[in-house]
């Protein structure tokens, strides 16, 4: 056991965590240590982590050279999972934490096991949060993590049902692609426009005079109206844009172009600015430079602005976008992707390639973006049309 004892005395903190966390060895059949595994004491004083690390640390080597497996509750090993995304910094981890409260609400009288998480277990919980009105995508991801969560377990040789095949769990999602069409821009930009009269209920027609009385709500306004044209003219996605859009990325000289972190999929990217998008962050810079961020929270400029669409989605409901006739035909607008498939079917409408657009969307598959393929240029559909007539002749 002096093995345990030394990696349990070796507790270290995560600066993400407010726990301590140690080392597991995962040991081969000949008891030689192959890599370890880091979990979380779930205690914040240092001394009692250690007295926890020893313990764990033991039982799991006593486990493992007995051909026992470790069996946890569900819920914590859940927890030990959204933990360890959290510390990895992952983009997905709210909705992680929508899950695992999920899971704690419908699950926690009924003390599940890893050891009962198989496709019978999976193939109920989808059920049950489909019930609940989620739709079909939402109910994908939460199978994609509990999957997840059983390959986490079974990599580290818990009590998993062995050979599980989670096929049709995950069912195929018809989605349709959503953007900005002739006229929709100018009606949304118009509902989102700060300076309208009727902006609020009450305010001065006068813009000077709303600024003056109004400072909050009248930049508001304006930073609903910025986040729309920046998220339309570059294709970034929401948190992108405000989460990780940092001032010491944007040429702050002639403000012609700015880098961005895809934190989803782990790459950088580099976008040149249109005119108007431009001038936004020439403003915003002069208005928040002091802040690291181009959209900084309201309250705390340290902070990044949150996920807060309401303002765009209401602006996006009074220019009605999701007119029934168009929702049946292209699906609903929302403020979350149809930016994001604006962008992408503007430049794919005046000729780029789907390999330069992927690119410039941060997709790691080319693949991904084959859903922009149908929006040819019209200069090619016109092509075509020359070609037919000839044949005709």
């Amino acid at each position: 056991m002096k093995l345990g004892v030394t990696l349990a005395e070796e507790v270290y903190r995560d600066p993400k965590s407010p726990y301590w966390y140690y080392q597991v060895p995962v040991l081969d059949a000949k008891g030689h240590v192959i890599r370890y595994e880091r979990r979380s004491t779930k205690r914040k004083d240092q001394q009692e982590a250690r007295r926890v690390a020893q313990r764990k640390v033991a039982e799991v080597l006593d486990r493992q050279q007995h051909g026992v497996k470790d069996d946890p509750l569900l819920l914590d090993f859940v927890g030990d999972c959204v933990a360890a995304t959290r510390a990895a910094g992952k983009s997905d981890l709210k909705n992680q934490v929508v899950y695992q409260n999920w899971l704690s609400e419908t699950t926690a009288r009924r003390q599940l096991r890893v050891s009962q998480l198989d496709k019978a277990l999976l193939t109920e919980l989808r059920r049950r949060y489909s019930g609940e009105g989620k739709s079909e995508g939402s109910c994908n991801n939460l199978m994609t993590f509990l999957i997840s969560a059983y390959n986490q377990a079974d990599s580290l040789n818990l009590a998993v049902p062995s050979n599980q095949k989670f096929d049709g769990l995950k069912v195929k999602v018809k989605q349709k692609t959503r953007y900005l069409m002739a006229g929709e821009e100018e009606r949304l930009l118009l509902e989102l426009d700060p300076q309208r009269s009727h902006a609020v209920g009450g305010y001065p027609k006068d813009s000077e005079e709303r600024t003056k009385k109004y400072p909050v709500l009248q930049q508001m306004l304006q930073d609903q109206w910025d986040l729309a044209v920046t998220l339309i003219d570059t294709g970034l996605r929401h948190s992108e844009a405000t989460e990780t859009g940092l001032w010491c990325d944007v040429d702050t000289v002639n403000f012609s172009s700015l880098n961005f972190y895809r934190e989803k999929v782990g790459i950088e990217g580099h976008l040149a600015c249109t005119d108007r998008l431009s001038q936004i962050l020439e403003r915003r810079f002069r208005q928040f430079g002091n802040s690291p961020y181009i959209f900084a929270h309201r309250d705390n400029p340290m902070k990044p602005r949150g996920y807060a669409p309401k303002g765009i989605s209401r602006a996006i409901e009074r220019a009605n976008l999701n007119a029934d006739h168009m929702v049946k035909r292209y699906g609903r607008f929302t403020a979350m992707h149809c930016f994001r498939h604006t962008f992408a079917s503007r430049l794919v409408q005046g000729g780029m390639s789907l390999y330069s657009v992927a690119g410039l969307l941060g997709h790691s598959d080319v693949k991904m973006t084959q859903r922009y393929a149908h929006l040819s240029p019209q200069r090619d559909a016109a092509r075509a049309a020359e070609i037919l007539n000839g044949v005709a002749a």
